[in-house]
Order: C-alpha cells, then structure tokens, then sequence
C-alpha cells in the first residue's frame, strides 16, 4: 500500500489509557496504540496505512484494532452516528445496551442472545434517521467476551479465539446467520453501574436531555476537538433521544440471575413494541 504523506503533527486526544491521536493534515489523522502499533488514516482518499517497525502481535490483534477501534471512529468522522453499544434484534425491531466498557454489555447481550433474541454485534452501532424513526446497525456481528462470562453464557463448545494478544477477552467465531442491514430502533437501555445493580430488575424511564447526554458520552469520534462534528454529534444525540425511549437499567450481576434479566428486558421491548 502506498504510504500516506503527513504534515505538521498536531496531539489532539489522548483516552487516557494508551490510545493517542493527532492530526496530520486536515483529513490526515496518526492513531498511536502505545506499544503496539501506530495507524495513519487518510480520510480523503479511505486509506489506512499501519506501521511496519511494530509487531501487532498477530491477526488478532490487527483485526481489533481495525475493525473495533479504527473503523468506527472513522465512520463517525464521515457524518454517521455511532454509538459504543450492543445491539440486538426482537421481532425485527432493534434495542440497544450503552455503557462504559466493564459494565457487562457483552455479557447481557450474549444472555440475550440465548433467551430467544438476536445479537447483531456487542461493540459499535450506527444510528441514523429514516422518515422520522431511527434505525440501528452494527458495523460487523461481534461477540468478545471475558473467559468467565464466555464459560457461563456461552459455554465451552462454542468456538472462539483470542481478540488481542495484550486482552484476555475471547471473540467468539462469527456463525452463519447473515449480517442485517438497518432495523427500526425500538429502545435503549443505558446500563447503571455495577455499584447501583440493584436487588431486581428495573427500568428507569430518562428524559430526553439525560438520555442525549448518556448517549453523547458514547459516540465514537476520530477527532474529538472538531468543534463543527461535535455539534453534529449533539444534534444527532438529541434527534435519537427525542424519538426512542430510554431507560437507566438496574440488574444484579449475578450469571445464575442473568436468564431473569434477559426475559424481563425482552418483556419490556415487547411492550413498548
């Protein structure tokens, strides 16, 4: 592949735990995994051209960089709204889990899953309006779990193979039902913190205004300091807030309890259907 020619290097967002990106040019972005690998992205031309001097530990790695790291971010920065959530599919209608990483999206989806719905990814989901409604999309069927969730929701028999050589997480092998195409969005469920589980199940019905700032702190975005993309976001978060309903979801984290919470989620999607 043809190198990407860079400009001036500017930082522009840091998460915090190892993840760096700086700009480049106006559509030239360098996204730096430290001590794994460093990406630079051509937005003008869609090319994306990874470093040869470091070892990404497999393909793997290099696929969840790519297609869970990478290319959402890079599909926001083309106008799409993308959220960091599950979702899953129930009677042809679509709901979302949204929460920060480590509250048990992936692991609620894939109970999901099991009780009777279908999972259409755990990571990355694409909104956008139709006719006044909103639909939802994933970006790939995607399925990672941690070895204890994998052994008591899934099971030892269903294939699987590491996501990243620095995680201990497991992607489960994609199976043969077909990647879906947008679906109507018919609820999201924004996950409370493990700290605020809660004895039962519950659904805390949020106003617009909260539930476009939970959703808001979800979006994946390539360049964070955009002034004029960050206000898209907002507008997008708002125009979904406005139109779906939303509700803070309490559930204890407990696996022997997980098939009680999944019946009650689809209970509740199936009333507001």
């Amino acid at each position: 592949m043809r190198p990407i020619s860079t400009g001036r290097r500017r930082p522009i967002w840091s998460d915090g735990q190892g993840l760096f990106i700086s700009a480049l040019g106006e559509q030239l972005f360098e996204v730096e995994f430290s001590g794994i690998g460093t990406f630079r992205i051509d937005c003008a031309r869609k090319l994306i051209h990874c470093s040869d001097a470091v070892d990404f530990g497999g393909s793997d790695t290099f696929h969840h960089l790519v297609f869970d790291q990478l290319v959402p971010r890079i599909r926001a920065h083309e106008g799409a709204f993308v959220l960091h959530a599950a979702a899953v599919l129930r009677s042809e209608a679509a709901f979302l889990l949204v929460g920060v990483s480590g509250q048990g999206k992936s692991t609620l989806a894939a109970a999901l899953d099991r009780s009777g719905a279908e999972l259409l990814g755990d990571d990355a989901a694409v909104l956008a309006l139709a006719e006044g409604a909103v639909t939802a999309r994933s970006i790939y069927r995607s399925l990672r779990l941690l070895p204890d969730s994998l052994q008591a929701v899934v099971g030892p028999e269903r294939p699987s193979q590491p996501m990243a050589h620095y995680s201990a997480k497991r992607r489960l092998v994609e199976d043969a039902r077909p990647a879906r195409g947008a679906v109507l969005l018919a609820a999201i469920f924004v996950l409370a913190p493990a700290g605020e589980a809660g004895e039962g199940v519950s659904f805390e019905p949020l106003q617009a205004p909260e539930a476009c700032m939970n959703l808001l702190r979800e979006t994946f975005a390539l360049d964070p300091s955009d002034t004029a993309r960050a206000a898209t976001r907002l507008q997008q978060a708002s125009a979904v807030a406005e139109r779906v309903p939303a509700f803070r979801l309490h559930y204890p984290r407990d696996y022997a309890r997980l098939a009680e919470v999944a019946a009650a989620v689809l209970d509740k999607v199936d009333m507001l259907r």
